[in-house]
């Protein structure tokens, strides 16, 4: 994580400030912009996981921030996202999510471990 990078999310609906890791790490894990944002906010704050649903070892947090994202955006709710990856096998819920992704914006990925995207033909039409 330290090396590439992760995606969490801080999303705001109404007087709720929800807060997404896709690895289950709390805002206060995280140093910076992140935990001074949920020290402000903190009694506003729901935050959604407290085990993670994506293997340890993959790279596929952004594809689940961005579902994330794309499922509170359709008025839905944090519970019904999150029931979406109950499975204790985390690299099913990978491709899970990599399912719901390319359904939702029409891309194939190539590998959950390497995140490589090629565009489809409708795509790149855009």
């Amino acid at each position: 994580m330290d090396q590439v990078g992760h995606w969490v999310v801080f999303y705001k609906r109404g007087n709720v400030l929800y807060f997404f890791d896709s690895l289950g790490k709390k805002p206060s894990f995280y140093n910076g912009s992140i935990a001074r944002l949920y020290q402000l906010y903190k009694s506003a704050c729901e935050i959604l996981l407290e085990h993670g649903m994506q293997y340890d070892l993959s790279a596929v947090c952004g594809v689940y921030a961005i579902i994330f994202i794309y499922f509170m955006s359709k008025k839905r709710t944090s519970v019904s996202f999150v029931k979406n990856f109950r499975n204790v096998d985390k690299t099913a819920n990978d491709r899970r999510v990599l399912t719901m992704y390319r359904r939702i914006f029409n891309e194939k990925f190539c590998n959950i471990f390497n995140f490589t995207c090629t565009p489809t033909m409708n795509n790149m039409s855009r």
